[in-house]
């Protein structure tokens, strides 16, 4: 064995270190992955890029705090999703209308079922898809009376 081998740290001598990294790189992998179809895609990933290139800089002043950032990070995520969710909130008329489609055989979690009812409707199946979500209000775009007939329901939200 050579003297640079003697020398070099394993995992059975800083299993603690370990545990840290492995926690550092899940919560950093965590931060970027953000699915495409959330609301506000661009500016939350480009947020939680920022924050997971800000723990190279922390480790570089003090490595020693690696569990502090992680836990610094993991706590600023769920704040974030938090916040994000609050946000996006559907109203409780949105809540009905979901329902209803769920009355009708339309699952609204199930995108191909959404299309299906706004194919029937003749409704703007990316607007439909904001509705159900509370990316967009459920106002004059949404035909209420032909979509209340396509679900047997008397009224939309009601």
């Amino acid at each position: 064995m050579d003297q640079q081998n003697l020398n070099a740290p394993t995992c059975a001598q800083n299993p603690a270190e370990v545990r840290d990294l492995r926690a550092l790189l899940t919560v950093v992998l965590d931060a970027l992955t953000l699915p495409h179809d959330v609301p506000d895609y661009e500016a939350r990933i480009l947020d939680r890029a920022a924050w997971a290139r800000t723990m190279r800089a922390a480790l570089d002043e003090d490595p020693r705090d690696l569990g502090w950032n992680v836990d610094y990070l993991r706590a600023k995520l769920a704040a974030e999703e938090k916040t994000a969710r609050r946000r996006h909130r559907p109203t409780p008329a949105v809540l009905r209308l979901r329902m209803q489609m769920r009355a009708a055989a339309y699952n609204p979690d199930r995108p191909n079922e959404v299309e299906a009812l706004a194919c029937v409707a003749t409704i703007d199946t990316q607007h439909l898809k904001a509705v159900l979500t509370g990316r967009a209000p459920l106002d004059h775009r949404i035909p209420r009376q032909r979509l209340a007939e396509d679900l047997g329901v008397q009224e939309v939200g009601r």
